[in-house]
């Protein structure tokens, strides 16, 4: 017997890094249910006859007209952008504020005292990226920059600078350089997204601001193209792009299914964490050297470090180290070696398939069951279940 054919419309950015993420989730997924032919619509959005032929949509909706049309059909809509701002449609996205909150808590383990915000006034995720990142700053008693240029035609900007994805310096460079230039330093921004933290990037470079010395960045999504197409490499928030593609598909195998109901509520897809690359390499303290204590430590986490080890890469007795850490940090030595160690081990969980004792040996731990106690120690659970978590 003939399988049923079930045509699935996709209308999603492939040319971006995150779109690409997105469209891998969907196709693995696509893969278990041979039954599902995707047609892609990207630059067009398709005629009457061809919608009516669809029995569901994997949809990056970017406006009202466009979502009515979608729903006007009664198939199941998974938009992959809006955060449910259209009725009727089904969102599955990124947690935009576990990112601000994750963002936020980087800049703060690192020891910065100045925060600030960049982003786009207007759109969904950098407002509740924004949100979150001040909120969690504000929580831990510190206030936060936001940028916010007088003058600029926020829509006419994104339409130019923000859909079309341009690398080029863009229209408010000189406000953005304004601002960077009276910032108090050493600062961390946080920007919307990797096109974002690009552009703020390129700003810096051009008015010798230097990165990461006096501004730190922080990107969003991960997005390779941005992160890497400038020096110093662009740390990014992980947002999962792969997962959202993924649990958008499964959401609508439910649907299709009846297994689950066409309203279902929005889906959120937590980031995995941060990947750390040298524009926010760098610890803003004084004495320098203690500084250069931290990177060391992080640097060499997968090693079997010791305190004695971190003594003598500062040129410094160990009293000396010790007692930095403990009135400056309100910690020793060791247990910085160890906190770097988890937060390793925790992202290696969460990202990687490494087996419990893989992750404990590049996580600088002397064996798997020294490691495991430690973790149950810290989390309460093990690291197996931190992972199924």
């Amino acid at each position: 017997m003939a399988r049923k054919i079930v045509r699935i419309g996709v209308s999603i950015e492939y040319q971006r890094g995150t779109g690409r993420k997105v469209c891998q989730g969907i196709a693995a997924v696509s893969h278990d249910h041979p039954e599902w032919h995707l047609s892609m619509f990207k630059d067009s959005f398709p005629s009457a006859d061809e919608i009516t032929k669809l029995d569901g949509f994997l949809w990056d909706v970017s406006d009202a007209r466009s979502a009515q049309k979608l729903i006007a059909t009664g198939k199941p809509v998974i938009d992959l952008v809006n955060d449910g701002k259209y009725p009727g449609t089904i969102s599955v996205g990124a947690d935009h504020m576990a990112c601000g909150q994750l963002a936020a808590r980087h800049f703060i383990t690192r020891h910065f005292s100045h925060f600030a915000f960049c982003g786009w006034k207007g759109l969904r995720f950098s407002d509740a990226r924004q949100q979150a990142y001040v909120r969690a700053l504000q929580l831990n008693h510190f206030a936060c920059y936001v940028y916010s240029p007088e003058g600029l035609n926020m829509s006419k900007f994104i339409r130019h600078y923000v859909m079309q994805e341009r690398f080029v310096l863009p229209e408010d460079a000189e406000a953005l350089a304004k601002w960077l230039k009276g910032l108090p330093k050493p600062v961390g921004v946080f920007c919307a997204n990797d096109l974002r933290a690009w552009q703020v990037a390129e700003v810096c470079r051009v008015n010798k601001i230097s990165v990461p010395g006096t501004v730190a960045i922080l990107g969003a999504d991960n997005d390779l193209v941005p992160c890497l197409f400038v020096y110093p490499p662009i740390s990014s928030v992980d947002t999962d792009a792969v997962e959202i593609g993924r649990r958008a598909a499964e959401v609508l195998v439910g649907i299709l299914s009846e297994q689950l109901p066409k309203s279902h509520p929005p889906t959120l897809v937590k980031p995995i964490g941060i990947v750390m690359r040298k524009s926010t390499e760098v610890f803003p303290l004084d004495p320098v050297w203690l500084a250069e204590a931290l990177v060391f430590i992080r640097a060499n986490v997968s090693k079997s470090l010791t305190a004695s080890d971190v003594s003598a890469h500062v040129g410094l007795s160990y009293p000396t180290v010790e007692n930095a850490f403990r009135t400056m940090l309100g910690t020793t030595v060791q247990k910085e070696i160890m906190s770097v160690r988890l937060e390793t081990a925790e992202h290696l969980l969460s990202t990687t398939r490494l087996t419990v004792a893989e992750v404990a040996a590049r996580s600088g731990f002397r064996s798997p069951q020294y490691f495991c106690l430690c973790f149950s120690r810290r989390h309460g659970i093990s690291p197996g279940a931190f992972r199924k978590n």
